[in-house]
């Protein structure tokens, strides 16, 4: 009898303990708390665990599925940041987020291995894991963060999943070696300087679901020869193809209406350029530097143009425009407003060594005449302009080293302090009766 009530009392006892430690266990779960294992620094709450940092340095570190009992779900802010030991990387399978700067600057880091379940890959995730050649993205990802991958430079293939909607800003920037991108149909958006800088990108084919490009998004992209805007896309923003210097060919939509300024500055081997019907605005110095085009045919949609936007054209012949245009003409290749009264550029290889301006000309606009010095045999040498013009821009024979004769004592008040930097002699008062 006493040994039947001793053992009850120590079974009694030995729930009541379990109880307990239940009890604490569920405080603790609840409360949050902090755990090491296997080198890794972990934070336990509301039943699941977050990488927060190391506290021995691997290098290969392997995310468990689960920590005392519960599953690991994220990878924690900055966990490790600059952390050059880590050479190879594999998550459990319940891993959901990896935190923004999570592996910021690894730059040894050679292999990430994803989980299946991985949703968000958080701003500057890996940036600057320069010895990271391949990554799987898997399926379910939903989010890149802007610069996530930026400055990756050994970084060779990517392949974007279905899920992702939009790349971000700066996301696979200065990814030096990047040459094979695969993105989905769905994606929408492309973010300011996504690809910029991606020094070896040859080709990219844009998604037909594709509606909205960001600035500079394939700038300096060294490689690029070819590329075809999808319908749907509005505008070419600031210096998105700024620098493409092997830039061949590119198509653009029905349905753009606005090229940005510096857009295709410097795309040296462009040589030919089909501007849409329905085009309406194009920004300051759009193509200043496209040196391969000879002409360039403006559609009667178009009612503004910016400043410099045809600059430094150096086999750049003739500008011409749509008869039914109503806001600009062209006199033998010469651009103007539509009643010829402002002069707004003169392409660079125009034939003839000197130029009359019409006297119904009023004003000439800044870099009108920009990179003369390109048409050095033969070329033009020498502008009169009348006395009808009393404005006249910045810099408007900026690069060209030309003559200017003006049929005026002194200059104007509308014309602007440095309007003849860049030209070579400037006598007044001519008469070039």
């Amino acid at each position: 009898m006493i040994g039947i009530k001793k053992r009850t009392l120590h079974l009694i006892l030995t729930v009541a303990a379990v109880v307990a430690i239940c009890s604490l266990l569920a405080i603790a779960y609840a409360t949050g708390f902090n755990i090491k294992i296997g080198g890794v620094k972990y934070y336990v709450d509301n039943n699941q665990a977050t990488v927060v940092g190391y506290y021995r340095e691997e290098a290969s570190i392997a995310i468990p599925d689960t920590v005392v009992f519960v599953k690991v779900t994220g990878i924690a802010k900055e966990a490790f940041a600059e952390a050059d030991f880590l050479v190879s990387l594999e998550l459990g399978k319940h891993v959901e987020t990896i935190g923004e700067k999570a592996f910021y600057r690894c730059r040894n880091l050679e292999t990430a291995i994803l989980n299946a379940s991985l949703l968000e890959i958080a701003d500057s995730a890996f940036f600057g894991a320069a010895k990271l050649a391949a990554i799987d993205l898997p399926d379910n990802l939903e989010i890149i963060g802007a610069y996530a991958f930026a400055n990756c430079q050994n970084l060779v293939s990517i392949a974007i999943p279905d899920k992702i909607t939009e790349i971000r800003r700066g996301s696979f920037s200065e990814c030096d070696r990047l040459v094979e991108v695969t993105l989905p149909e769905g994606l929408l958006s492309l973010g300011d300087y996504a690809f910029n800088s991606c020094f070896a990108l040859q080709t990219i084919d844009l998604p037909e679901t594709l509606v909205s490009l960001g600035t500079h998004v394939f700038y300096d992209c060294q490689e690029l020869m070819a590329i075809a805007i999808p319908e749907g896309v509005t505008m070419v923003r600031t210096a998105s193809f700024s620098f493409c210097l092997s830039l061949r060919t590119v198509s653009l939509p029905v349905s753009l209406t606005q090229i940005a300024g510096n857009a295709f500055a410097g795309c040296l081997s462009l040589t030919k350029i089909e501007l849409p019907d329905g085009l309406e605005t194009i920004g300051a110095g759009a193509f200043t530097g496209c040196a391969a085009v000879s002409e360039i045919e403006l559609p009667a949609s178009l009612r503004s143009i910016g400043d410099n936007a045809f600059g430094r054209m150096n086999s750049l012949e003739a500008i011409t425009v749509a008869a039914e245009s109503a806001d600009f003409s062209s006199i033998a290749g010469v651009l103007y407003s539509k009643s010829q009264d402002i002069l707004i550029a003169y392409p660079v290889a125009k034939p003839g060594s000197s130029y009359v301006v019409p006297a119904s000309v009023t004003a000439i606009r800044t870099n009108a005449f920009n990179g003369m010095f390109a048409n050095v045999d033969g070329g033009l040498r020498s502008v009169d302009i009348p006395a009808t013009v009393v404005e006249m821009g910045a810099s408007v024979f900026l690069n060209s080293g030309l003559s200017v004769r003006v049929a005026l004592p002194e200059r104007p008040a509308g014309w602007h302090y440095y309007w003849s930097e860049g030209a070579g002699e400037v006598l007044w008062d001519y008469d070039n009766d």
